[in-house]
């Protein structure tokens, strides 16, 4: 008997214990002292981060999830920190599985982080203005990291008498799953209608090249360049009105209907061994693949286990290299290459975009000559695309097509395959070398000594086209380069307006003694080509002198780009008045 009560008072004393352990656990999280069937897999029993609270770009600094494989927070990339989250595979591989704002430029290290009721801010430095990245519908009391990479915001005000009622999304006010950059995660959806939108590179998470759009109606999955609406490739159609793109917990890709029904777009079946060790991301990388990874936490490696398309030459990839380029395949990573006779334009090496390193002659009125102004570059085992030819000839050998080339005023490169002589104008896209593939493709460039005579006469003509405009009566201000216009206006990245004829950024510029903020007015298409609309423009501003009126303070004349430099409008422009409602229109 006295056995038996021992054996009851160490029961009780045992059961005592350990609810007292599952309270001061639930207790980091009120949220959990009755824990809700609804609340979705991997919500973390740990504190809230709390309205106040702030990060810095400091490498320590970030609100973890508790298991500790996800950080929300700064990171940094060559020249500045994105706000984003990063998935910590191991202690020396992370990677970046969400931004916020990308289309933003690069914070300082001197930036901050703040979470408040209204929303995330970021203030630059210190006593700077901050910067809303997201605003909340309802004031936030609590934000937590998940264990599943989604960063959700709450507007739950716990009591020690009530438990939370219902599932926690009811009481969810903003969360990162809902605002995708290039990446979903294990337990993410990607409703249609929504986009992913590529990195700029590997290293780069500013806003890249190309989309990937679920249409909500459609039947399969579309990508295009992101200043195109052409589609550079899209999946097979799958029958059926689905609403979602799911990437499941164990790595499978499916999309699902209103109705319930599935459809699996995987080719492979992930690991399902140790499905507790691994967390699956889908990313649509910067050259346009989607991609399936699966991390494994047991052993600290990353593999891909699906690919969309599913291809073994990453050059076949509709757009990866940019204009005037050809893609060559290295080790099966992509490499391009600029044409012979150019050169690139671009900052990022991955994704070259080439002009001519010379300025051609006009070939008008020198047929008789064309031997000593023109040479035809020779490149083998090129594909091209046969719809970019505006003529296709019949011929014998490739040097009957590069001589048909060669005297044709109109042509700038030639390609010859299965006989047949393709007659290209410029630019020149989606080109790659195919071994397999037997072509020649000649490419015209200015002859040694007559190219560099051109070269010297184009770059003496446009640097007195400058000063002939700048010394004009009716054309009195100063003249800018586009570097300066460039790096005056952040890369054109803070657009005041839009218009038939250009679009106008915002420019901090040194003007005298001082740097002024100006309006910079970018010509569209046509007028790059021509000069008749901006020499009207410029006279017509030139001669306007009213109170009312901007003033006009310079131009730009650097070979097709055409810019005019005016007052900035602090208050706005006069349509934004005009357009305004009735009680706010001026007198």
């Amino acid at each position: 008997m006295v056995l038996t009560n021992r054996l009851v008072l160490l029961f009780f004393f045992i059961a005592f214990w350990m609810k007292a352990i599952v309270d001061e656990v639930q207790g980091l999280n009120p949220k959990y002292r009755d824990l809700d069937p609804n609340i979705p897999a991997g919500f973390p029993l740990a504190p809230d981060i709390t309205v106040g609270s702030s990060v810095t770009t400091d490498d320590t600094s970030s609100w973890t999830s508790y298991l500790g494989h996800f950080a929300f927070g700064f990171y940094g990339e060559s020249d500045g920190f994105f706000v984003g989250i990063k998935l910590i595979v191991s202690p020396t591989e992370t990677v970046v599985v969400w931004t916020a704002r990308p289309d933003l430029k690069r914070f300082s290290k001197d930036a901050f982080l703040n979470f408040t009721e209204e929303g995330l801010f970021v203030t630059p430095e210190k006593e700077a203005v901050a910067i809303p990245l997201f605003k909340f519908s309802s004031k936030a009391t609590s934000a937590s990291m998940l264990n599943n990479g989604n960063f959700m915001v709450s507007n739950y005000t716990p009591t020690p008498s009530e438990p939370i009622s219902g599932s926690y999304d009811d009481y969810t006010i903003w969360r990162s799953f809902d605002f995708p950059s290039d990446t979903i995660l294990g337990h993410e959806s990607l409703p249609c209608g929504s986009n992913l939108t590529s990195s700029a590179g590997e290293k780069n998470h500013s806003i890249g090249k190309y989309i990937l759009n679920f249409p909500c109606g459609g039947t399969s999955l579309v990508f295009y360049g992101l200043n195109s609406s052409r589609i550079d490739w899209d999946t097979v159609a799958f029958g059926d009105d689905y609403n979602y793109l799911n990437l499941y917990g164990d790595g499978r890709l499916y999309l699902t209907s209103s109705g319930g029904n599935e459809k699996a777009i995987s080719e492979s079946t992930p690991n399902q061994d140790i499905p507790e060790a691994m967390i699956y991301r889908a990313t649509l990388d910067w050259d346009n693949i989607f991609r399936v990874y699966a991390h494994n936490f047991r052993d600290n490696s990353t593999k891909i286990v699906n690919e969309i398309p599913n291809i073994k030459d990453i050059c076949q990839t509709k757009g990866i290299c940019g204009i005037n380029s050809y893609c060559k395949l290295v080790f099966r990573n992509a490499e391009c290459k600029c044409l012979p006779g150019f050169e690139s334009i671009s900052q990022d090496s991955r994704v070259t975009e080439c002009r001519r390193n010379k300025t051609l002659p006009s070939c008008v009125n020198l047929t008789n000559a064309a031997a000593t102004v023109f040479h035809m570059e020779k490149l083998d085992n090129i594909v091209l695309m046969d719809d970019l030819a505006y003529g296709v000839l019949s011929m014998a050998s490739w040097e009957e097509c590069s001589n048909a080339c060669h005297n044709d005023c109109n042509c700038e490169a030639s390609s010859f395959v299965d006989q047949k002589c393709l007659k290209l104008k410029l630019p020149l896209t989606g080109g790659r070398i195919d071994n397999n593939y037997p072509s020649v493709t000649f490419i015209k460039s200015a002859a040694a000594f007559i190219g560099a005579y051109w070269l010297l006469f184009w770059r003496f003509r446009e640097e007195w086209r400058k000063w002939e405009l700048a010394l004009t009566e009716e054309i009195a201000p100063r003249y800018f380069s586009y570097e300066e216009l460039r790096k005056g206006s952040n890369e054109f990245k803070h657009q005041l307006g839009k218009g038939g004829h250009g679009t106008v950024f915002r420019a901090d510029l040194p003007i005298g003694d001082h740097t002024v903020a100006v309006a910079v007015k970018k010509l569209h298409g046509a007028e790059m080509e021509g000069e008749r609309e901006f020499q009207a423009e410029m006279r017509l501003i030139g001669r306007a002198y009213h109170a009312n009126i901007v003033r006009l303070l310079g131009f730009c004349h650097d070979g097709p780009s055409r810019l005019i430099v005016y007052e900035l409008m602090l208050r706005g422009s006069l349509a934004n008045h005009i357009f305004k409602s009735r009680g706010q229109r001026p007198s």
